[in-house]
């Protein structure tokens, strides 16, 4: 490159990032009390987040995390009208652009589903969800760029060091030590259950069972254990694996975490480590134990997509121009020890037992697993291509393109721009692209100037300790009070997570005033996450996703030469925040907020209800307040159609209908999924073995939609042939049980233990093909 062009983009970064140490900012007199206040309260509230299981925001649990947004939005519309902040703190640039683009893609695709049909409740609580990054990552950025504190990324660094604590513990005491405890509960629960199901029970032997069930799922709930039968299995086979997932639900949210932490540590340490004073023993000591922690607990992730986007990252690290050779040699040092340590650190773990070898052997099948989502997504999405499918409504719509040879039933298509599109539309994909610009376009500007892609947000020990400490400790704080009841197990657990990651916090306060990360290593590594993001996920991981956009756009610096894409601050800038932040509260608190707390108060009735008339109750008040909510119809019509096999004579039949009715409500609350369907024929099912006349039509016919809906799932298409053996239509039987054991055999093949059907179904299904099959003997598939 020509030295003009290099001298052209420094002029544009010196301008873009202009250091403190030169001519002062408009804001670099201005840190007031009213900023530093502004800078703890977005802070403590964006990282509140990593103290929860983020992924189920579409289940509403962090819909009051967004709440405070809005109103700090509001309140700095009105500081910006009254003249006690600048006019420039509601100044736009490029980056604002591509955040407004998503958060209208997200608003868009909930009105898609709105208008179309589908899961308006997970729409609009994903959109929710949404604003609130949306609206964080735009306060943050100006408070950060205001203040020029480093805060924020000792608070970012002292929860990842916390949790990558947990992770390890998680790992070698805590996930033995509860499967200990925690597997016999869920199996005399599963046993339980399984009894239940059979029809040959005495009201008797019934009713001890019953009673017993409902003691076990207090117990359950009590302990954090989902008892819905699906989420069980999965809440099993998590605790059977041996990856640490620390506060979160997934893996590799957590993987995504450790990975910007590592690399924010290493750039840390490249000058850190060169220092030979006594004073710096003890910082070198407490980053070389965060080092160690961090990279030690994301091998034990086993997340190979973070681990090439580490590698990678190093790389992108190790190739940025430093200022003289001598520092060339030592970022190349830092990023060879960087490479040894990941083929030790996966060498030890797989000597000692902390790895298995099949996280290396079998990384061609994962790949192969991902392109399979993908083709499913992409085909799914020609179908959906303006809008997509809409905000939390891509598992159910994913299942009816699923291919029959895939493995799992994914809520999300592990693919960040694949998710962007599915949830938020072509709006979304384009508001993407633009952030990924813009933070390409920062990363290479700070790559050809070394002497400005150093971090300027160095302030006193004071400034930086004080705001990250109390930003940590208030982290916890919010994440206590804003969540789920059904997080309710896991306060004491944040209570002292945020009391050791003040602690951690603390001591990376102190050490960013000795020793400075890039700025360019901020923007690394939000393009390493982004990197991890194409195998792992995105939008449906909004831990992570907020996190990249925090670090990869970096703080807004207000200066009047701001950079090109800036657009000068307009007089309706103020009134437009402020008009939009009450709007938005408006229609947050009454399409989420409000639904949200019937939901939680519902949920703890029916933990605590002694009688299958409070349950009624309970339910029936949720599903009046939260009218777009499927939920409560569903475990209502469950409720009704396990009265029905219990009740005998005529009451049998008042139930069974109440239990269609029921689901009929719930089916068109979420016309995409298959389980809805799946219930009302097992009804008629049950009905039409007990000889009421017509039954099984209904059977087959709803067995049938929910059929269109998964047609890849072997144990529906069993379902559906033996209703139809069971209505005398013998050679639509036979033709389905033909396509349920082609799907069972590529499982089969694929090794996709968990999608096998049982023997006996098996054999059924032979004898029905072959015509061997007793006709109107089979009741069931499975």
């Amino acid at each position: 490159m020509s030295k003009k062009s290099q001298q052209t983009a420094k002029k544009r970064v010196d301008s873009a990032e202009t250091s403190t140490a030169a001519t002062p900012e408009r804001f670099a007199g201005e840190t007031t009390p009213l900023l530093q206040s502004g800078l703890i309260a977005t802070t403590s509230l964006f990282f509140a987040r990593w103290w929860v299981p983020v992924e189920s925001a579409a289940a509403g649990d962090t819909a009051l995390l967004v709440l405070p947004w809005m109103l700090l939005l509001a309140l700095a519309g009105w500081l910006v009208s009254t003249g006690r902040f600048p006019k420039t703190f509601l100044k736009f640039d490029l980056a604002d652009l591509g955040l407004g683009l998503i958060a209208l893609g997200a608003l868009v695709g909930c009105g898609s589903v709105w208008s179309m049909g589908g899961q308006l409740r997970a729409a609009f609580n994903m959109t929710w969800e949404w604003l609130g990054i949306i609206v964080a990552v735009f306060l943050l950025r100006r408070f950060w760029g205001a203040t020029r504190s480093s805060a924020p990324v000792a608070v970012l660094l002292g929860i990842g060091l916390t949790l990558s604590a947990q992770g390890i513990y998680q790992h070698s005491v805590q996930l033995p030590s509860q499967r200990a405890v925690v597997l016999p509960m869920v199996e005399e629960y599963q046993e339980t259950y399984a009894q239940l199901q059979s029809t040959e029970l005495s009201p008797a032997a019934r009713e001890r069972l019953l009673s017993a069930q409902q003691s076990q799922e207090r117990l359950l709930f009590q302990n954090g254990i989902p008892s819905e039968p699906r989420s069980l299995q999965m809440f099993v086979e998590r605790l059977n694996s041996s990856e640490p997932f620390a506060q979160f639900a997934l893996t590799n949210t957590l993987a995504g975490v450790l990975l910007i932490c590592l690399l924010l540590q290493l750039s840390l340490g490249i000058r850190l480590f060169r220092s030979t004073t006594a004073s710096s023993r003890g910082a070198q000591v407490f980053l070389a134990v965060a080092v160690v922690a961090t990279f030690y607990c994301l091998v034990l992730t086993k997340s190979r997509t973070a681990w090439v986007a580490g590698l990678m990252g190093i790389v992108l690290l190790a190739l940025q121009r430093p200022r003289n050779q001598n520092a060339r040699r030592h970022i190349l040092q830092a990023g060879a020890v960087a490479v040894l340590l990941l083929v030790l650190g996966v060498g030890g773990g797989l000597l000692t037992g902390a790895l298995d070898l099949e996280v290396i052997t079998e990384a061609n099948k994962s790949l192969s697993y991902r392109v399979e989502y993908w083709t499913a997504s992409l085909a799914m999405l020609q179908d959906h291509w303006a809008t997509g499918v809409g905000p939390g409504n891509f598992r159910q719509n994913y299942l009816a393109y699923k291919l029959p040879y895939s493995s799992e039933e994914i809520l999300d298509p592990h693919n960040l721009w694949l998710d962007a599109w599915a949830g938020n539309g072509l709006l979304g994909l384009l508001g993407l692209a633009i952030v990924v610009f813009f933070m390409l376009r920062r990363a290479w500007n700070q790559f050809l100037s070394p002497a400005v892609a150093e971090s300027d947000f160095k302030q006193s020990v004071d400034q930086s300790v004080k705001p990250a400490v109390i930003a940590t400790a208030l982290s916890g704080l919010w994440a206590m009070l804003f969540v789920s009841p059904e997080i309710a197990p896991l306060i004491e657990v944040v209570a002292l997570l945020a009391f050791l990651g003040t602690i951690a916090a603390a001591g990376f306060g102190k050490l960013l005033n000795q020793s400075r990360p890039a700025a360019y290593a901020m923007t690394v590594a939000a393009l390493a996450a982004i990197i991890h993001l194409h195998g792992a996920g995105g939008f449906a991981m909004p831990g992570i996703i907020s996190a990249v956009l925090l670090l990869g756009l970096g703080p807004r610096v207000f200066d009047e030469k701001s950079d090109e894409f800036s657009q000068p601050s307009k007089s309706w800038a103020a009134p437009a925040a402020m008009g939009l932040a009450i709007l938005l509260l408006i229609g947050g608190t009454s399409l989420v907020v409000r639904p949200e707390l019937a939901s939680w108060t519902a949920t703890a009735r029916l933990a605590n209800a002694n009688s299958s008339r409070a349950a009624q109750i309970a339910l029936n008040d949720w599903a009046e307040a939260d009218s777009v909510n499927p939920a409560p119809w569903m475990q209502l019509g469950q409720m009704y159609a396990s009265m029905a096999k219990e009740t005998p004579g005529s009451d049998r039949d008042a139930y069974a209908q109440a239990a269609v009715t029921a689901l009929k409500k719930a089916a068109p609350l979420d016309p995409a999924n298959h389980h809805v369907y799946q219930a009302i024929a097992a009804v008629y099912a049950e009905q039409a073995t007990a000889g009421k006349a017509d039954a099984w039509t209904e059977a087959v016919r709803n067995q049938q939609l929910a059929v269109d809906r998964y047609p890849g799932s072997a144990e529906l298409q069993a379902d559906l042939s033996a209703y139809l053996a069971s209505a005398g239509r013998t050679n639509d039987a036979a033709k389905v049980a033909t396509k349920a054991l082609e799907i069972h055999e590529l499982n089969e093949k694929a090794g996709h233990v968990d999608r096998l059907l049982d023997g006996e179904t098996v054999d059924a299904l032979k004898k029905r093909t072959n015509g061997t099959e007793t006709p109107n003997t089979s009741q069931s598939g499975t």
